[in-house]
């Protein structure tokens, strides 16, 4: 307790972080100790991304610990102590060289900017724990439908859980985590939208809010369509989908908004049999839009301020501005990665351009722009490989017909949920562990059913 204190005092963060944070890890070893091992995933991931604090102790010779690294060592170090068997199955196949790429090529990106291989192994670890971690976890705990059920229930509960903290927040606004843990990390000016406040609980934004909000809404309504989920807690399941949608639309965000939109419309077609041309031709277009998007952006054939006309006219002058101060940035840094266009700049914003004669420099906010800029061509076409991967194969091996059956549809909306994920990433950072481990589970579906099948 001392010496969680005195670190809470060097750093200037309070001694409720700090022992939320530091206490993470023996909590998960507890839940892997009285819960089978793999609701002890769902439940240590799912409750320490919802619940615990945004900050951050620098460790000597280590990336900083974070709440990141929490969540995620978490459930590894539970699954090691108390699932130890089921680790030392876990095998590398060639549906992960994608994220194997991801994880590692920050080194050859550090070694080629010379920039050190102290820096690069740096790198690769807080890649690896960030993303590779939990897509081994679920590769390992949720390569079957029944897991990913379990996966997608724990979800809809987490979505829930937020319910009335989001509703509590739309008043006060985001003063949750400073009531709990003694820190504002979140600016309130950034907080009000549309003549209100947007929620932000304990995630890092109330983007990243309403993004969740907008899976969980659109994970229950599937389940419920499809029959998989008729009542919860012996309340039925459209009660609890009214409050996930009242709840996503005061998250006021009009990205999460466009996404609840483009899923619905989506497995809208899947689920009307009569529209057998239209099922996979919508399927296949919100699967092509982040790649696409990002291909015509990377390269220069397309600037993107085509959209900002259209964006004050529906919405406002304000926030078209914005979308176009984004563009030209994003526009500013690609240029300056084409440069080096194999493996970027490294890390350290080495690959933005800085502020000059009292002008501002560039600022990157969404997931590709950062990934071509610090890892280059190889960086960009593996971290979109890692996202686009999982939902691909699993339509491969499941045909449309299928995703209304129960057994299969909490896969499919998993499947659904991480490509609308992929799409945001086109225009923001939120990296979301609880979605990695879908990945993981979706892409060790084939290899868990070819191995039962196996004579």
């Amino acid at each position: 307790m001392y010496l969680i204190a005195a670190l809470a005092y060097c750093h200037g963060v309070t001694l409720p972080a700090a022992l939320a944070l530091f206490g993470w890890i023996p909590f998960a070893l507890v839940l892997f100790r009285f819960l089978p091992a793999r609701r002890a995933v769902i439940a240590s991931f799912i409750i320490g991304w919802l619940f615990l604090p945004n900050a951050s102790y620098p460790i000597l010779g280590l990336p900083d610990y974070t709440k990141m690294f929490a969540v995620c060592l978490a459930p590894l170090f539970g699954a090691v102590v108390f699932d130890t068997a089921r680790v030392l199955t876990l095998r590398p196949r060639m549906v992960d060289v994608a994220m194997i790429v991801w994880c590692l090529c920050p080194f050859a990106s550090s070694i080629g900017n010379e920039l050190g291989a102290y820096d690069g192994l740096s790198a690769v670890v807080a890649q690896t724990v960030t993303w590779g971690v939990p897509y081994a976890i679920g590769r390992m705990y949720f390569g079957d439908l029944v897991a990913l059920s379990e996966l997608a229930r724990g979800m809809l509960i987490g979505g829930l859980v937020y319910v009335p903290l989001c509703l509590i927040e739309v008043f006060i606004g985001p003063r949750l985590h400073a009531l709990l843990y003694g820190e504002q990390y979140y600016a309130l000016w950034k907080a009000w939208r549309f003549n209100g406040w947007r929620p932000a609980v304990f995630m890092s934004s109330g983007l990243a809010v309403a993004l969740w909000m907008t899976a969980t809404t659109l994970t229950g309504t599937w389940l419920w369509l499809t029959g998989a989920l008729t009542r919860l807690v012996g309340i039925r399941t459209q009660f609890w989908l009214v409050c996930l949608f009242v709840a996503t639309l005061l998250t006021r965000s009009v990205n999460a908004w466009t996404l609840l939109l483009l899923g619905s419309v989506v497995l809208g077609c899947v689920w009307q049999h009569r529209l057998k041309l239209l099922k996979p031709l919508s399927v296949v277009c919100l699967l092509a839009m982040a790649p696409t998007y990002v291909l015509a952006r990377a390269t220069g054939l397309w600037s993107g301020l085509q959209l900002v006309p259209p964006i004050a006219a529906v919405l406002n002058a304000d926030r078209a501005q914005s979308v176009e101060y984004r563009l030209i940035n994003e526009g500013a840094i690609v240029d300056k990665a084409l440069q080096q266009p194999l493996l970027g700049w490294g890390r350290w914003g080495r690959a933005t351009i800085e502020a000059e004669l009292g002008q501002v420099g560039t600022i990157r906010d969404s997931l590709w722009i950062i990934a071509f800029g610090d890892s280059g061509l190889v960086g960009l076409i593996a971290v979109l490989t890692v996202l686009v991967l999982p939902p691909a194969s699993f339509w491969f091996r499941y045909p449309l017909e299928r995703w209304t059956e129960p057994a299969v549809a909490s896969a499919a909306v998993l499947a659904i949920v991480i490509v609308l994920y992929t799409i945001d990433s086109c225009f923001n950072a939120m990296v979301n562990p609880i979605f990695m481990l879908a990945a993981g589970g979706l892409v060790g579906l084939g290899h868990a059913e070819r191995t039962s099948e196996a004579p």
